[in-house]
């Protein structure tokens, strides 16, 4: 039973239902079969139970559920005459319905994506409160009836009114999400976010209320009670709306980081809001709590799906390398044993049995494997880059790319221009600049002893900008080199998600600017050549004509 809704549904631990008989304070019980606990016990289907003859905790266990083997004593009523019964429940037993098992699935992954956003990014809020929503929502169905059950009454209690106040502030959590968002916001989204707030603070106080309400026996369990699940529903489907509102208000880079998690996160929230309008159309059927509760179960799969996806595929954190490699070699591993397994077994299957048989097969599969393996490893790298690294893999290429073309282009200001975007858009870089040096040997503000430009003179290779005491501001500074001396540099800001370059990323950034500083050398000594050039043919031009002027006065003197 959700005691939020006081909707009678069938007990969690228990082999009957009580459901609702019309009559105010007053249950039915119903799904007694033949030969079970509760026959046995002394129950029958259409036996009324009267709660307020109960005591508290006998109530709340037959609406929300027991633990293995506990005991409980009912009274029930039967042609009139109230009769007590000693029920004991049966053992644990493991859930087998397959929604059930995807829900349950879905905790330990979406914790855990919880606990790798909160380290790798605690000093984002964005990052805060998604850890925090997706901690706190998988609690929600832990603790909450028919969820938790111990042999100590009043702790269960505790724990279900703590899951109310969870879903609360999950809720709310998600609609302060949506506000970090496409800032400063307009009037629309912050009512979005209002109403979400304040529909989950009205909806979580009056699930509170029902709880200890039919606990105490001053509320009726019978009633449905939909106002309170009603105003749960509403605060859910304020916050879906907040956050999709979010994502269509942002651009860049940070409409491709709200629009993932809401892309992973609507199966989710759609399927909370139906979830919650469920009770207040479908009353106590119980095909209509399994069907919202299975879409339940089922988004709760799929939002860490989603998650993980863009995790890896889109970059949500920067994470890709590392699991880049770790996926590759795993993938080949499985490949490489699969395969020898197999193969093996054919061929001893083929060759017959017997330790000889055994030895030729295993050579066999030795030198065919040991030959394939750089073509099983590039195959399995070219399948995992393209399901779920291809976000790194285009960012890349857009970057050797540009370090391709950038010889091409004919004006120094251009290719300045592109370069800083590029970094900005494919390596989310939160600054790019780039310095040339002046006539002085000054690169900027940077004088040519700068710790940071010596040190890029000496090894032309990059340099890590923190704690070394250079006046250029950045995460790396990368050499821009041409005909053995260092023409200009190329500094990089931090990610704007606050994760580290990858290796194989800062290769291709200290590509781009290698082949950077040669375009605009060349672009550079071509225009000072032109320039001196042009010089020399003015003043040649001068000279030719002061000369000619000279002759025609000579000719014409007497």
């Amino acid at each position: 039973m959700d005691v939020a809704s006081g909707t009678l549904t069938a007990s969690e631990g228990l082999d009957f239902r009580v459901e609702a008989s019309g009559t105010p304070y007053i249950g039915r019980i119903e799904g007694v079969a033949p030969g079970s606990r509760s026959e046995i016990a002394g129950f029958r289907n259409g036996d009324l139970v009267p709660f307020a003859k109960l005591d508290p905790q006998t109530r709340y266990r037959l609406l929300s559920g027991v633990y293995a083997h506990e005991h409980l004593v009912v009274t029930v009523i039967r042609s009139g005459t109230p009769r007590a019964i000693e029920y004991t429940s049966g053992p644990a037993v493991p859930q087998t319905r397959w929604d059930l098992l995807l829900g349950t699935a879905a905790i330990p992954w979406m914790l855990l994506f919880a606990a790798l956003l909160a380290w790798r990014r605690p000093d984002s809020p964005e990052a805060r409160a998604l850890s925090a929503f997706l901690s706190l929502n998988q609690l929600v169905g832990t603790l909450g009836p028919g969820d938790w059950a111990s042999r100590w009454f009043w702790f269960d209690l505790a724990m279900a009114a703590t899951a109310y106040l969870i879903l609360g502030a999950a809720v709310t959590l998600i609609a302060y999400y949506a506000g970090l968002f496409a800032r400063p916001l307009s009037r629309l989204r912050q009512s979005l976010g209002i109403a979400a707030c304040v529909f989950a603070a009205a909806g979580t106080i009056g699930a509170a209320w029902i709880l200890f309400g039919v606990v105490l026996g001053i509320v009726d369990p019978v009633n449905m009670h939909g106002s309170v699940r009603f105003m749960l529903a509403v605060s859910w489907t304020f916050a879906l709306i907040a956050l999709l509102a979010a994502v269509r208000a942002s651009g860049g880079a940070e409409r491709g980081r709200i629009g993932w998690t809401a892309v992973s996160l609507t199966p989710l929230l759609l399927a909370e809001a139906p979830f919650a309008f469920a009770y207040v159309v479908l009353g106590t059927t119980i095909s209509g709590y399994s069907i919202t509760g299975q879409l339940l179960n089922v988004g709760s799969f799929v939002a860490p799906i989603g998650m993980s996806y863009a995790l890896l595929n889109r970059r949500l954190l920067d994470l890709g390398f590392a699991f880049n490699r770790a996926a590759v070699y795993t993938g080949v591993s499985i490949v490489v044993v699969g395969t020898f397994m197999l193969a093996e077994f054919a061929l001893s299957e083929w060759l017959g049995s017997g330790r000889n048989a055994n030895l030729i097969a295993g050579a066999i599969l030795a030198l065919v494997l040991g030959f394939s393996m750089r073509s099983i490893h590039a195959r399995v790298d070219r399948v995992l880059d393209s399901v779920f690294f291809r976000k790194r893999h285009e960012d890349e290429r857009a970057i050797r790319a540009l370090a391709q073309e950038v010889s091409h282009i004919t004006e120094p200001e251009v290719i300045v221009a592109r370069v800083c975007r590029l970094l900005e858009t494919h390596a989310d870089a939160a600054s790019a600049a780039i310095y040339i040096v002046d006539g002085a040997g000054n690169y900027g503000e940077a004088v040519e002893n700068d710790p940071a430009i010596v040190s890029l003179r000496t090894w032309n290779a990059r340099v890590d900008l923190h704690g070394i005491g250079s006046v250029l501001n950045g995460e790396f500074a990368y050499p821009m080199t041409a005909r053995g001396r260092l023409i200009g540099v190329l500094v990089t800001g931090p990610k704007r998600s606050g994760e580290p370059y990858a290796p194989d990323e800062s290769e291709a950034v200290a590509q781009l600017a290698r082949n950077a500083g040669f375009a605009l050398d060349a672009l550079l000594l071509r225009s000072n050549e032109r320039n001196e050039i042009l010089e020399a043919i003015r003043q040649s031009n001068e000279h030719v004509l002061r000369a000619i002027g000279e002759l025609v006065l000579a000719k014409h003197q007497p």
